[in-house]
């Protein structure tokens, strides 16, 4: 209880004091403006727990049903990989610094040649690019892939890639063991929370012929677990799209609805009222009530008793492209993909937005390459190279394998993945060139922006200039520039012009 009071001008306060205000408006006590926003204090793990596999299976039934989602998984597969993947370029040099153009030849074109589907993986199904599309997609949809490396493979290479649905982890099987170490999810860590061992089920859960839940513990090293983790402690990753999987699903029924009500609003006719005590005479559904189908200018059989009310829906909605817009734009807010790419609307956008939307988008795109080459193409081509090199397949221009002693110096990948032209490329080249003739950037930088290596082209330009020699052509390769005609001489300030005089005056 408080009073206050006041004698002339001054004040005087008894009782409760007013409570500070506090700094932040999201720390604010609960009150009946958010009683319903919960404090959830728990791990990366504790989250996922309960939740794991409902956002799983649920992102595959939007895979299979969605076709926003199907456009968004579309979308990262073609920016992030495009049609070739991401490429090797090996840089590996002498001790001198110069690079060894023979062995960065010989292994760039053995690992070409097992990318190919025979050698690639056991079941001779995938090649590399489709290894590629594969684990990118399963991550981004399932939260997560494993891919195993087989050493010893039955190939001249001694070495395959086998990829198992993130089913197969068994999440279920957790504990504390004697020696330290605890199982989170079905994979086993030490005390710093490194991978020791995998347990993978046998036959996968869902599958039709699967048999009893029988598990074998992998160690650490001949396993892949690609996932993307957004907090620390994470063991298992979850569904790139969680954040929007409710609203896609609500924005499809919403359509859904939408649809059908446009459709038995188009479906216009009349109803015929029966009077013959004979009953409904007319079709039925399994449980024996009448039923009809709507279609355009039907006649309606009604039961004998019945009336007919006429039901005139005002669809389609004149507000749902725009209230379908703005959920779109929330949706491809939480994606991380620009608006016009995920609705493939390019209604109302000219070439300042697009291009400001498309750089932002690019750069997700190149956070999630940098990511897929650290966690998928740097250890399979380690993995690989060291069984190749093993097996003594890579040989050198005169039979002899190189060397296993010089892993070190034969292991310098150097990965290129795709790049992407701009709305106005012209503009874009202009503003290269001039970067590099004003000295703010270099040959090799903008070379690199556009997903090539200086080397090749250099390479190529002189192979180029070679064979046009050798066949006695001419390709212009710099514009002339206009000779300028001679102007007349012109009077100047400098130069005064000279008077005609009349006849007898002196100058």
């Amino acid at each position: 209880m408080k009073f206050n009071l006041q004698l002339g001008k001054f004040r005087f306060g008894f009782g409760e004091q007013p409570q500070a205000v506090r700094s932040f408006g999201g720390a604010s006590v609960i009150s009946r403006l958010n009683e319903d926003w919960l404090l959830p204090q728990t791990s990366a793990d504790s989250e996922l727990a309960p939740a794991l596999k409902n956002l799983r299976f649920r992102a595959r039934e939007l895979e299979r049903t969605n076709e926003y989602v199907q456009r968004y998984l579309d979308l990262i597969d073609n920016n992030v990989l495009g049609h070739c993947g991401v490429n090797l370029q090996m840089k590996i040099t002498d001790p001198s610094g110069k690079m060894d153009v023979t062995a960065n030849k010989i292994i760039s074109d053995a690992w070409d040649k097992w990318k190919e589907r025979k050698n690639c993986t056991p079941s001779g199904r995938q090649c590399w690019r489709e290894v590629e599309g594969m684990v990118l997609r399963r991550a981004a949809c399932d939260g997560g892939i494993l891919i195993r490396l087989v050493k010893n493979w039955e190939n001249e290479f001694k070495f395959a890639i086998q990829l198992i649905e993130i089913d197969q982890l068994d999440t279920d099987y957790s504990m504390r063991l004697q020696n330290g170490n605890e199982i989170r999810f079905g994979i086993e860590v030490d005390q710093w929370r490194r991978v020791v061992a995998y347990y993978i089920l046998k036959n996968h859960p869902g599958d039709y012929q699967a048999n009893a839940r029988q598990r074998d513990r992998i160690p650490a090293n001949e396993i892949l677990h690609v996932y993307l983790a957004t907090r620390p402690g994470q063991t298992v990753g979850h569904p790139w799209m969680a954040s929007v999987m409710q609203a896609l699903e609500h924005l499809g029924k919403y359509r859904e609805a939408e649809l059908v009500a446009a459709r038995m609003e188009a479906c216009k006719g009349y109803a015929i009222e029966q009077v013959t005590p004979d009953g409904w005479q007319g079709d039925t559904d399994a449980n024996g009530s009448p039923s009809q189908e709507m279609s355009p200018g039907m006649a309606l059989n009604l039961a004998p008793g019945q009336k007919y009310v006429p039901i005139q829906p005002t669809h389609p909605n004149t507000a749902h492209g725009e209230f379908v817009k703005a959920s779109l734009r929330g949706i491809a807010g939480g994606l991380s993909v620009n608006y016009n790419s995920l609705a493939n609307d390019l209604e109302s956008v000219n070439y300042s937005s697009m291009r400001a939307g498309k750089l932002e988008e690019v750069e997700e795109y190149k956070s999630i390459q940098s990511w897929l080459i650290e966690s998928l193409h740097t250890p399979v081509f380690e993995a690989w190279l060291e069984m190749a090199l093993i097996s003594g397949v890579i040989k050198s221009p005169n039979g002899t394998p190189l060397p296993v002693s010089k892993f070190e110096k034969f292991n310098s990948p150097c990965w290129k993945p795709r790049r992407w032209p701009w709305v106005d490329p012209l503009k874009d080249l202009q503003a290269s060139v001039l970067a590099v003739e004003k000295g703010f950037k270099s040959r090799r930088s903008i070379i690199a922006e556009m997903g090539e290596d200086i080397e090749e082209v250099f390479q190529e330009q002189a192979e180029d200039n070679a064979l046009a020699e050798s066949l006695d052509l001419e390709f212009p390769t710099d514009v002339q520039e206009k000779e300028t005609p001679e102007m007349p001489e012109t009077e100047t300030e400098t130069t005064p012009a000279k008077l005609t005089l009349p006849q007898g005056v002196e100058e």
